[in-house]
């Protein structure tokens, strides 16, 4: 099937999904709440720009990373699952955030030493997506809720499956969600760069060194439950519904945010709604947006203080589901 007609095939599907769905009217709210901010507090510009301590950052984290997995050459099966589920998850997680910084050139001025940050910061992360990210992470920025573009947007068949408030389905859409996002990359009609192909070189280099260095198989699997675990059936995997779900009452509110402890670890990605309004501000002066036009963000604005509580009402509220998000469908 050619990338129109799966496009077509996929938009009729979406149609007939369409009254599960919360659909808004209007252009992305993202660009004028920025306006306005900016003509109430000129003062948010001085906050635009690179951070590159963002740089340090990966480097503790990916070595971090690699020190764990190649000391656990001689653990218990048990040992690696722990360890995944606490260092791990909570590294890879940190290590995609800063994937995501390195996709809006926050790190560095120039592009290409964004995209070398972004392969340093993907070595441990198994899945070789750094600079596939790169490419896709604007659409999602461009046609927010479009479910046809949006990249982060469910497609048709995850809705039909864990779209409903059915628990068992849910807990294995979430338990998969780190190969449910790299799936949707196939709605979009596009060749292998040579970025990517290089990026897949240096991980999968990665691997085969650990495995040779070690004489193990234990680091592999470490670094790939680390990141089975940092998106998927873990409190930080609420990430992901925390930030376009919409769960309570009746508004419209597209995009949420998060201002509990885990920002801490977690390079502040919690604040998304911060983010989509101004995406040229790094992860270090995103609590200052928030600072200097309160206003903006705390009266009216619904968020959240918890991935744990996010996270179990999600798995045991049936009235919660992967429906539950606000889209824009294509006319």
């Amino acid at each position: 099937m050619s990338g129109s007609a799966s496009r077509l095939a996929e938009s009729l599907q979406v149609r007939s999904l369409s009254h599960h769905l919360v659909q808004a009217d209007g252009p992305d709210p993202h660009r004028a709440r920025a306006r306005a901010i900016l003509k109430a507090h000129p003062e948010v510009k001085d906050l635009f720009g690179p951070d590159q301590r963002s740089f340090l950052a990966i480097i503790g984290v990916v070595a971090l990373q690699l020190v764990v997995a190649a000391a656990t050459k001689d653990s218990s099966f048990w040992l690696i699952l722990l360890l995944s589920y606490t260092v791990g998850a909570t590294a890879n997680h940190a290590l995609f955030v800063m994937i995501h910084e390195c996709s809006h050139l926050l790190i560095f001025r120039r592009s290409w030493a964004n995209q070398a940050c972004s392969i340093l910061a993907n070595l441990p992360v198994f899945f070789a997506t750094g600079i596939s990210f790169r490419i896709y992470h604007p659409i999602h920025h461009q046609s927010l809720g479009d479910p046809l573009l949006d990249p982060d947007s469910p497609t048709s068949w995850e809705l039909k499956f864990a779209g409903s408030g059915i628990l068992w389905r849910k807990w294995i859409w979430i338990a998969f969600l780190p190969y449910f996002q790299l799936l949707r990359g196939i709605r979009a009609d596009r060749g292998y760069s040579q970025g990517e192909a290089l990026n897949f070189v240096v991980v999968a280099a990665v691997w085969i060194a650990l495995i040779a260095y070690t004489g193990s198989w234990n680091p592999f699997w470490y670094l790939l439950l680390s990141t089975h675990w940092s998106t998927g059936f873990h409190p930080l995997g609420a990430r992901w519904i925390q930030e376009h779900h919409r769960l309570d009452g009746d508004s419209m509110q597209e995009t949420f945010s998060y201002y509990g402890p885990l920002n801490r670890l977690s390079f502040n990605v919690g604040y998304h709604t911060e983010h989509h309004d101004f995406p040229s501000i790094p992860w270090t002066k995103l609590p200052r947006l928030r600072q200097i036009a309160p206003e903006f963000y705390t009266e009216g604005r619904a968020s959240y203080s918890s991935w744990t509580g996010l996270f179990r009402r999600y798995l045991f509220d049936s009235r919660v589901t992967l429906s539950h998000r606000v889209v824009r469908l294509p006319q």
